[in-house]
């Protein structure tokens, strides 16, 4: 058996947000922030396992052969370009809040890659086989269970972490004047 190969694509993309205030960056992100499931974030993953398994011969059986995965990622995020009349503190508040929200976005992409990792162990394990079409099943069911466990991951990280929410990513959280409802 070969060694396993296993590579991670990254994209990580930027929507622009306009404004000066945090209202305006709040708005900003709820109008053009990406929407999963009828529901505006400041951010999303995207992600995709895939894999390609080939077959030997070893006497009477196929074994496992070259292995390789892939996770594919792509991340959005907000960008701002801060204007002049933007207060230090909504700055620093966008800064952080972009910052922690990349964090949590970089968190499904861990996930994704501790399943892959996960894959791959199971796939180089794969037990002989008396046909290359039973390799070939054998290694497909367990990536299809793979991505299905990491799905399920994907959605307890949000729920525990309450879509970020968890890791301080409400931006309006960050700037204690802003919650005084005193925001310049």
């Amino acid at each position: 058996m070969t060694s396993p190969n296993l590579t991670l694509e990254l994209h990580e993309e930027s929507y622009p947000i306009l404004g000066s205030t945090l209202n305006d960056l709040m708005t900003g992100i709820g109008l053009l922030g990406p929407r999963l499931g009828g529901r505006a974030f400041g951010g999303a993953t995207w992600w995709e396992l895939s894999w390609s398994v080939g077959a030997i011969a070893n006497g009477a059986r196929f074994d496992v052969g070259e292995v390789e995965i892939k996770v594919h990622a792509r991340i959005l995020l907000p960008s701002w370009r801060a204007p002049l009349r933007a207060t230090p503190e909504v700055v620093r508040a966008f800064e952080r809040y972009r910052a922690h929200l990349r964090a949590h976005e970089r968190g499904h992409v861990a996930l994704a890659l501790a399943s892959a990792r996960r894959l791959r162990a199971k796939l180089v394990t794969l037990p002989g086989h008396s046909t290359v079409s039973q390799v070939l099943s054998h290694a497909d069911a367990l990536g299809q269970r793979a991505t299905a466990d990491c799905r399920r991951a994907q959605r307890a990280y949000d729920l525990q972490t309450a879509h970020g929410g968890a890791h301080e990513l409400v931006l309006s959280r960050l700037v204690p004047a802003y919650l005084k409802g005193t925001e310049p």
